[in-house]
């Protein structure tokens, strides 16, 4: 007599099915993002929120001014801030940049699927990352963060569509100019310059033909570091020609001045350059005038002065001798920091210790509040629940997620158009599948998380797209777990 399956077992495998076909899945993920659209709409994240920075962006100046090429802010954002306000107005920002964030989502769910990723794999990838803190927690402020964020998932969909097609020259255009428009809007992303290279070479090692592994390394490491530095250096080189300033932006003496002056004292004083003594003076004695406590004990005690050291005490007085002349101002904040750091190594290194702690602690909250991250455990409680308890347990010949018969053919859209998944780079292999993801949020946040430390502290927003792909390997753990579940959990043989 035939076992017959309890209804909500029944149900529960044939939504899986369901899922399992990529159309549904991508319209599943639409109405994800509609869901997500319209709850930041009625929460009130779809309103702006102007920070003191917003002030350059908006007025940016399209020349050769300090509020313009030689000034601090990179050309991207203001590009796309002033072609919104003009056109739909200030109010729209925030929902640009939603509907960025939602565009980089779908692509990289698409990119996925490229690769080999299952549709049911590629949508717990996909749905977390969706649900992320992006729009909650970064879209409505006028700033770069947003955005940047946005381009940069691009730019990972991009960079996986390389690997589908490594013969296809837009695939390779495509990834350049993102990853170009990326540090355009935010020259925090530099690091990506360093990501495609390392993540192609991680590539080959993980996934080509171990007789091609020497010639694969070379290759990707020789087609990633082109399409990641070409575009880089011609712009500096252009600028430079055009501005006298070798460089993507004169910004980063700003952020690093911060940490240096606080291991100033009169001993460090004495030793520094000439040229930077007058200023490295003055700022000794406006830390005394605004009776601010240094305390270099701890990462602690030594972070929430920070903007005050940079903006009421550094660039106070760098004013008072180099003028607006940010380009000076920011050579001289260079130069001192370096010096600075030179002569006490272990005090920095010490900053530098205590930052990456203090990130590595927000990403884990950022992403253990995810939304995204949430729903995944709830739905893994309800698989483990409905499986273990006997009444509901599954009871019988289930299919388990993913999963095909020996003799099967799979039938979604992609093999429908042509596309074999069984030829592609993943394979349909959980365990590829769990790999490259994981790899992939691994030095992308290590990238994001290591050129924030060195700099400045690492404060939630920064941290925040630092985190961006840990729900979605969460979620894609725990798919191929509640996978392994349902087929051990079923009375006959299953083809995993």
């Amino acid at each position: 007599m035939e076992n017959k399956l309890p209804f909500s077992t029944t149900v529960a495998t044939r939504l899986l099915m369901l899922l399992s076909n990529s159309r549904v899945g991508l319209g599943v993920l639409l109405i994800v993002c509609g869901l997500s659209l319209a709850g930041h709409a009625y929460r009130g994240y779809l309103q702006p929120i102007l920070n003191p920075d917003s002030e350059g962006y908006i007025h940016f100046q399209w020349d050769l001014s300090d509020k313009g090429f030689n000034g601090l802010r990179t050309p991207g954002y203001p590009l796309f801030l002033q072609s919104v306000m003009a056109t739909f107005g200030l109010d729209a920002v925030p929902t640009a940049h939603a509907l960025a964030y939602f565009v980089a989502v779908i692509a990289f769910h698409f990119a996925l699927l490229g690769i080999g990723y299952r549709p049911l794999s590629a949508l717990a990838v996909s749905v977390p990352l969706a649900l992320g803190v992006n729009l909650s927690y970064l879209g409505s402020h006028v700033l770069t963060d947003s955005l940047a964020l946005s381009i940069s998932i691009m730019a990972m969909a991009a960079f996986t569509w390389t690997l589908r097609k490594p013969t296809n020259g837009w695939s390779w255009l495509t990834l350049a100019f993102l990853t170009f428009v990326t540090y355009q809007v935010r020259p925090a992303y530099l690091f990506l310059l360093v990501l495609w290279p390392l993540m192609g070479v991680w590539v080959a090692m993980f996934f080509e033909p171990r007789s091609d592994f020497v010639k694969q390394c070379f290759n990707r490491l020789l087609a990633y570091s082109a399409v990641s530095l070409i575009p880089f250096f011609s712009y500096t080189i252009l600028r430079g020609l055009v501005t006298g300033y070798f460089g993507l932006v004169a910004f980063g003496g700003y952020n690093i001045i911060g940490i240096a002056i606080q291991f100033l004292d009169p001993p460090t004083i004495a030793q520094l350059p000439d040229e930077v003594k007058p200023l490295a003076t003055a700022i000794v004695n406006r830390i005394a005038e605004l009776d601010l406590k240094v305390d270099i004990s701890s990462y602690n005690t030594m972070e929430p002065n920070y903007p005050a050291y940079v903006y009421q005490v550094s660039v106070h007085e760098a004013r008072k001798i180099y003028g607006d002349d940010i380009r000076k101002t920011n050579a001289a904040f260079n130069k001192l920091s370096l010096a600075v750091f030179k002569m006490h190594p272990k005090l920095y290194l010490r900053w530098i210790v205590g930052n990456l702690f203090h990130g590595v602690g927000d990403q884990v909250l950022l992403t253990f509040r995810n939304l995204g991250t949430v729903l995944v455990f709830a739905v893994l409680g309800a698989v483990i629940f409905c499986s273990l308890w006997s009444p509901l347990g599954f009871h019988g010949a289930v299919t388990p997620l993913n999963s095909q018969s020996p003799t099967s053919q799979p039938t979604d859209s992609l093999t429908e158009s042509g596309y074999n998944p069984h030829k592609s780079f993943i394979g349909h292999s959980a365990f590829s599948e769990f790999q490259y993801l994981f790899w992939l949020s691994t030095w992308y946040s290590a990238g994001k998380t290591g050129l924030v430390v060195l700099v400045e502290p690492s404060v939630g927003r920064y941290m925040a797209p630092a985190s961006v792909l840990w729900p979605c390997v969460i979620a894609l753990a725990a798919m191929h777990f509640s996978n392994s579940l349902l087929a051990s959990r079923s009375s006959s043989p299953i083809r995993p």
